[in-house]
């Protein structure tokens, strides 16, 4: 685990981030026992676990018929010995007269209500009792040692218990999922890849914020899920000021923060008061994707090459578009353009390395008359977001197929007519190779939703008119990088070039790692997909790989936040990788399967992705195939083909 220091804070001196975390769905509770400690259930009090420990030790001297003098022997063991020695000797009916009186029909008071009240995107706890379900919306009840379906949490609000459920212990008698020491702990979560690949991701990358958890069985616990770097905050929310060994102790378990409130009531209320704060920030990125400022790069080949030869992205972080001096219009531009305010659904479609990109920055800048977002590859675009932008009015949204799902792309195409009377026009880009779109636009003219005339994708050809390319070559002239053939496409056009100039500089000097299976798997992926998010990152077991290959090949691959229209309770990703220059990578790649050593490489990344994939989503149907396979995206030919695009036969 990473060392770390952990320093102690006033709640003031978080909370604006604390605030930014909970407007991000960013910031995920860990609730201990001391959430319920003491509050009124069935028959009694829920206990702490010491309060547990001695009631088992008071139990065990009784049916030992022992006297006092030997409880100080049993005082000194743990908390699963002590368990384990009276789930072994106490009969079962009375285990469970003392579990339904004192962790069933949990009462919680109303700060801790409204606490729950807060949109979490769901909440961890150590705890057996019932409270949080039964006082809260988060009814659905994840168990660490069962298998799961990964689209729960998108579905229901879920707790995720840790040690076991109350409700599991009572009804079933071969109950497995009482959870009281490490090792029961570590094969619950080796059990659950879903859940386990979950709580990596969120210790790694998110915020975690932990209230009424001891610093043994409960932080240490949930510390083991993950040995990697820690990327976000872990917030030790408590009443009391500690001494050094404790905040030693906490540095040891991840934590960042021991926050010091003025009372435990204080936390529950002070974290309302911050969300009710959060909900009154705007939650929507989308208005920062209409802000272009649009610059036109002088000519000279140092201040152009990056563009031509390597693939290098148009847009920054920041928004900021810059247009190569060699930036031209094609001719589909024109026609995308003067059909904005008739169609409210445009396709256009074209191979890799056919210039869409430069098509959909073109039509960009030339739309002045409504609002114009552009959404990258490298973006998604979640399902709040998408309804914000069909209901947009006097707008035109230019977005790569990959930022959307196959569904959003149905509802555009089914919501085509009303969002033309609302000047709501959606032009969507789309690569030749990815077959779903296509499939569904015949499926709706199938089934009458759109006409057979209707709708019918513009192309865009991976090769220049004759026109274009004298206009093109008039241009490359003036930055000394020689002329493209019309005969040629753009692709063959710019190896041509780069041949023949032999051309180097700081990007030709980049070389990612690529000396292991692991280190070529992270390179097809970002390759494949164009962004991966922290929570595929996990899902791959590639943390590691990723932060090596920024550190050797930055900044042509980099890391970036993720926008809050990429957000979801399903991918709460607040990170991911992306890939600045594509060709380059491409080039990368393909360079290493020219060798028989480098090929059993890449077919080995190609195994292990699919595999973990599999781990994670479970084994594909084979007889029915999936339209929305995870794995899909890396076993279609057309996708391998444009990584090496220069091998052909060779790998037969």
């Amino acid at each position: 685990m990473q060392e770390s220091k952990c320093v102690c804070v006033s709640y003031e001196q978080v909370k604006f981030e604390i605030q930014q975390q909970l407007k991000r769905t960013a910031l995920i509770p860990v609730l201990g026992s001391g959430f319920t400690r003491g509050c009124t259930s069935q028959g009694g009090k829920v206990p702490s676990g010491d309060d547990y420990k001695d009631y088992m030790i008071d139990q065990i001297i009784k049916k030992r018929g022992y006297d006092d003098s030997k409880k100080s022997n049993y005082e000194n063991k743990q908390f699963s010995e002590i368990s384990t020695i009276y789930h072994a000797i106490i009969p079962k009916q009375q285990q469970r007269i003392y579990l339904r009186n004192n962790f069933t029909k949990v009462e919680l008071s109303s700060d801790k209500k409204n606490f729950l009240d807060i949109d979490w995107p769901y909440v961890y706890t150590l705890n057996i009792d019932d409270a949080i379900e039964k006082n809260s919306r988060y009814t659905t009840v994840v168990y660490s040692n069962r298998e799961l379906w990964d689209e729960i949490f998108v579905n229901e609000k879920c707790t995720i218990k840790l040690h076991g459920h109350i409700d599991d212990i009572l009804v079933y008698e071969d109950s497995k999922c009482e959870i009281f020491d490490l090792p029961q702990y570590v094969q619950s979560l080796n059990d659950n890849r879903v859940l386990l690949d979950k709580l990596k991701h969120d210790y790694e990358f998110l915020n975690l914020i932990y209230i009424g958890c001891s610093l043994s069985n409960e932080i240490d616990l949930l510390s083991i899920a993950s040995k990697a770097a820690i990327n976000g905050n872990r917030y030790y929310c408590t009443d009391t000021q500690p001494d050094e060994d404790s905040l030693l102790m906490l540095a040891v378990y991840g934590i960042t923060h021991c926050v010091i409130f003025d009372s435990y009531d204080a936390i529950y209320t002070e974290l309302v008061a911050s969300a009710e704060e959060a909900e009154k920030i705007g939650k929507s990125d989308l208005d920062k994707y209409k802000t272009f400022e649009f610059t036109k790069l002088q000519d000279g080949f140092d201040t152009n090459k990056a563009y031509l030869f390597h693939g290098k992205t148009l847009i920054d972080k920041e928004r900021r578009v810059f247009l190569p001096s060699f930036f031209i219009s094609r001719e589909i531009t024109d026609k995308l353009a003067k059909n904005i305010k008739s169609k409210g659904t445009q396709i256009l479609v074209g191979s890799g390395c056919s210039g869409k990109t430069y098509v959909t920055i073109d039509l960009a800048r030339r739309i002045v008359d409504r609002d114009v977002f552009v959404f990258q590859s490298r973006e998604r675009i979640n399902d709040d977001a998408f309804s914000e932008l069909l209901l947009r009015e006097n707008c035109l949204i230019i977005t790569d197929s990959k930022a959307l799902s196959v569904q959003q792309i149905e509802d555009i195409i089914r919501s085509d007519l009303e969002r033309v009377n609302r000047q709501n026009s959606f032009v969507i880009v789309e690569n030749k190779s990815n077959r779903d779109l296509i499939s569904l636009l015949s499926l709706l003219k199938m089934t009458d939703v759109v006409k057979k005339h209707e709708l019918i994708p513009d192309e865009l050809k991976n090769k220049l008119t004759v026109e274009k390319s004298k206009e093109l070559n008039q241009k490359l002239v003036k930055s000394s990088f020689g002329i493209f053939s019309e005969r040629k496409s753009i692709s063959d056009n710019i190896i041509d070039i780069s041949t023949r100039l032999v051309q180097t500089n700081k990007f030709d000097r980049i070389v990612p790692k690529m000396q292991t299976v692991k280190e070529v798997a992270c390179l097809i992926v970002l390759a494949t997909m164009e962004k991966v998010y922290s929570k595929d990152v996990v899902i791959l077991n590639l943390e590691e790989e990723f932060i090596l290959q920024k550190r050797e090949a930055f900044p042509l691959i980099e890391d970036e936040g993720t926008w809050n229209f990429e957000i979801s309770i399903g991918n709460n990703s607040p990170m991911k990788y992306v890939v600045n220059a594509e060709f380059w990578l491409y080039n990368q790649l393909d360079g290493l399967a020219r060798t028989k050593l480098g090929r059993e490489r890449i077919i080995d990344a190609y195994r292990y992705i699919v595999q973990k994939i599999i781990e994670h989503y479970g084994k594909p149907d084979l007889k029915r195939g999936e339209r929305n396979a995870p794995y899909k995206e890396y076993i279609l030919f057309d996708n391998i083909n444009q990584i090496f695009a220069t091998q052909g036969n060779v790998w037969c």
